[in-house]
């Protein structure tokens, strides 16, 4: 089984432009066409944790000013006004770590929902400016995808569900420069071993990119 892998960061700007690429995507090799072929994961990336997750003040959001207009032009979408709020709240630290903690847990309680959740997680964080470390932030998206509520709240930052967390956290380390990242696994027909290609990194061209994954499947 091949596998498409998407690695990116709850607090990566373009990866919230790119969302709507990657769901179409999923929903295009989803179908029964491909499932068997390939499989397609979401991994978190890490990519602003411990002393390195910035603050919130003036800094920070001078930069998004500064550097977001480029973002919204080339993917069409557009940062709220609750995110630029946000992003001036010296009281928040923007940690990874809460929000990828988030996805890994979704992605085994729900794994069919991971790409929806992941879609609204950060639209949630980018639009309306919810803070990802607080667990009020997850349950509106949490119901309208019907999963467990309860259930998450009670693993979603234990010590296990942390640790798989981070151990995403290495792969990613291995397997991106920087965030999205969209790779291709395909175990070597001779020694079984797995290889990856490189399909796209940043924002994507869907028609292409998808055109290029349909011919390597095929």
């Amino acid at each position: 089984m091949q596998k498409l892998i998407y690695i990116m960061d709850p607090h990566c700007g373009w990866c919230f432009g790119n969302s709507k690429n990657f769901s179409a995507l999923y929903e295009a090799f989803s179908h029964a066409k491909y499932r068997e072929k390939v499989s397609i994961e979401i991994i978190a990336g890490g990519m602003w944790l411990g002393e390195s997750a910035p603050q919130g003040g003036e800094g920070l959001a001078q930069f998004i000013q500064t550097h977001g207009p480029r973002m919204e032009a080339t993917t069409q979408t557009k940062l709220g006004d609750a995110f630029h709020q946000l992003t001036a709240n010296s009281s928040y630290t923007f940690s990874s770590l809460e929000p990828s903690a988030a996805l890994v847990l979704v992605n085994e309680l729900a794994p069919e929902k991971a790409v929806q959740f992941c879609s609204l997680m950060l639209e949630s964080i980018f639009i309306h400016g919810a803070r990802p470390d607080q667990l009020e932030s997850y349950q509106t998206v949490l119901a309208q995808l019907a999963i467990d509520t309860e259930q998450f709240a009670l693993e979603w930052l234990q010590a296990e569900n942390i640790a798989k967390t981070q151990a995403q956290f290495a792969v990613a380390k291995k397997l991106a420069n920087g965030y999205p990242t969209l790779l291709l696994q395909q175990p070597n027909s001779t020694t079984g071993e797995q290889r990856y290609s490189a399909i796209a990194s940043g924002y994507f061209n869907l028609p292409q990119v998808t055109d290029k994954i349909a011919k390597m499947l095929n």
